[in-house]
Order: C-alpha cells, then structure tokens, then sequence
C-alpha cells in the first residue's frame, strides 16, 4: 500500500512539473509585450486616430476618418498635414509598394496624398467606398499585392497597370470583429476588437498573439520588415505609437 500512495505522489508531481515547466512557457507566447514607445507625439493633442500605414521609407501616416497627416520616423518625426483640397472624409488609406500614399474617399474617389495636397486619380477599385481598412505590400511578396477590410470579410487585392482590383476573398478565423490589417512579404498581420492578433503565413493563420501594455487599447497596426507598429491609446491620453518585434508564434489549429 505504502509503494502505491508514493507512487501516486510520485506521478502527481510530475503533472504538476509538467504544468508548470513545460506548458507555461507555451501560454506566455500568446502574450506580445511592445519592445518600446516611438518617441513621436501625436500631430494635434486632441486628435484620437484611428488607423496607421507605414511605408518601407520610414513614412508613417495616421488619420481619425476626417484629417491624415504623416511623419518620417526615421528623420526629424515632424508630422505634415493635415492634406488640403480633399473636402471629404475618408473610409481607408495606406501606403502604396512605391511609398506612395493613397486614399479612399467616402465618395468611392481614390485619391493620392503628395505634398500635402488631395488629387484624384483614376484607379478602378470595385465598391472603393465601403473599404474600412486597406494595406499594400511593401515588401518582396509575388502573391498578394495587397488587402482590404469590407464589411468584417478580408479581401485579396491585385495592381494590374495601375489599376487595383479586388481579386477574391480570403479565409479568416470565425467570430472575431476585425479593425485593422496590414501585410509585408505576403505575411498578412488580422487585429481585432480586443486587441487580438493573427498571422496568416505559409497558407495557415495562426494565432491569437494578444498585445498586452496596461490600460492601452488598440485601433490599427501596419507591419515592417521584422515586426510591426501598432497606433494605441490610454483613456484620457493621447495616443501613441509602439514598437513590437517580431517573435516566433505558436501556430494553432483555428476555426475558419
């Protein structure tokens, strides 16, 4: 009786070892901690962004659905803008492949952003006007060229002679209310409302990675070469820019 009652013990440290010692470590990797702040102070104290594009040049853009301005965050972090002559709101904008900056105006109008002045352009973009979110490739990826969020659905994006398209539809996981979404290298970066993050990468999405900093809520990200940059903001603060790099994730099997 005595071997079998210290075997039993024996056999309930070892889960509780293996508990603690291997399955731990697991669990922390779904937690995204920011490497730091950008040492970048919003353009206007009262402004509350919304969305965020970088650009491979150091560009960042930040914009509230009314007013864009943007900054070099590797040179001097003054911010341009807000851009004149646009006489709209807009519903999306990003970052073209060529640094470029680009709008979707509530009218279904594209315009481009140079110089801090609105001009149309012509770029046939199917139902341009219902687009919420919106990221171009920057980076050497030959399959996607680009994405777009439309009524909680993720759309694929192709540039044609200038010309963009929506291509198709793109799987995500279920039961998630999407934000903000961005793409470098053909790796797509999908957040939610609650601050959730998934990768889509080698055709799988894996996921959640939460990004964690006390009392910050998240609203947009754009991705970078070995991370990404995400726009959050403290009640009663203004909002700010973080820094995360990128980690290896823990893939998982996800309801699409």
């Amino acid at each position: 009786v005595m071997l079998m009652v210290c075997a039993w013990m024996v056999a309930c440290m070892w889960c509780s070892w293996d508990v603690v010692f291997v399955h731990y470590p697991s669990f922390q990797e779904h937690f995204v901690r920011p490497d730091h702040v950008l040492p970048v102070k919003m353009p206007r104290p009262w402004l509350m962004p919304t969305q965020l594009s970088c650009s491979v040049d150091g560009q960042v853009a930040v914009g509230d659905g009314m007013r864009i301005f943007t900054a070099d965050i590797q040179g001097d972090g003054l911010w341009h803008g807000p851009f004149r002559n646009c006489d709209t709101a807009f519903s999306a904008f990003a970052h073209t492949s060529n640094g470029h900056l680009v709008a979707v105006a509530s009218g279904s109008a594209v315009l481009t952003l140079q110089d801090i002045e609105c001009h149309t352009i012509e770029l046939s973009v199917v139902d341009a006007g219902s687009l919420e979110a919106l990221a171009f490739d920057a980076g050497n990826g030959q399959d996607l060229d680009g994405v777009a969020l439309r009524e909680n659905q993720l759309l694929a994006l192709e540039v044609n002679h200038g010309h963009v398209e929506i291509s198709g539809r793109l799987s995500v996981p279920a039961n998630h209310t999407w934000i903000s979404v961005s793409v470098h290298d053909g790796r797509i970066l999908l957040l939610n409302d609650v601050g959730a993050l998934f990768e889509f990468i080698e055709s799988k999405w894996s996921g959640p990675m939460w990004l964690t900093e006390e009392g910050v809520a998240w609203s947009s990200l754009c991705a970078v070469q070995d991370g990404w940059i995400a726009l959050g903001r403290r009640a009663g603060q203004e909002a700010n820019l973080w820094r995360f790099r990128r980690r290896r994730t823990v893939s998982r099997a996800l309801e699409m």
